[in-house]
């Protein structure tokens, strides 16, 4: 079985490449990424990084089922998509995460993607769990004051302030808020 598998993830390697997968190929793909072949699930891997958005979401509908090891070798590629589920999910995960390598994978990946993910993150701040919370924080500041400035400056009202004070200290803040201490 682990033979085959690997030789329909290796054809499907080239197949992705020149058009969608069909929902037969994608539950290869899907049964590659839950596979504990270490083969099969880097082959996986490696078809799961050309699909387009259906694919992936496809795939993300699994997500729960896929074995921690391969879902940290996915989040780098899904920290470098264009469009917001795969940010959500990741969220979703660094909230629910208990294995301390997973949560760091997380955090690194939200924090450096060039996706605009801040928004997404502001919505996680009203988690009561301090550690979780603290999680969220940590993805805030490797995003960086300087690609969250102009919202910072255009908002009427910084929602969690005190938040953003902690992270970024109350003289950037009041800087960019045109605020005097």
């Amino acid at each position: 079985m682990g033979t085959l598998l690997i030789d329909q993830l290796s054809a499907l390697s080239f197949t992705v490449i020149e058009r969608d997968l069909t929902d037969a190929e994608l539950g290869v793909l899907i049964q590659g990424l839950m596979s504990p072949d270490s083969m099969a699930y880097r082959q996986a891997v490696v078809v799961f990084s050309y699909l387009d958005q259906d694919g992936v979401l496809s795939v993300l509908g699994n997500f729960d089922q896929i074995p921690l090891i391969v879902k940290k070798m996915m989040c780098p590629f899904l920290a470098a998509m264009e469009f917001y589920q795969p940010y959500a999910l990741m969220l979703k995960e660094l909230g629910a995460a208990t294995e301390e390598t997973y949560v760091e994978v997380l955090i690194q990946c939200l924090g450096r993607t060039d996706y605009m993910v801040f928004p997404l993150v502001l919505d996680c701040f009203s988690e009561p769990d301090p550690v979780i919370l603290s999680r969220y924080k940590r993805v805030l500041a490797l995003i960086g004051l300087p690609k969250i400035r102009l919202y910072v400056e255009m908002v009427p009202a910084l929602p969690y302030e005190p938040i953003f004070r902690e992270i970024f200290g109350d003289d950037a803040i009041n800087g960019i808020r045109g605020q005097t201490p």
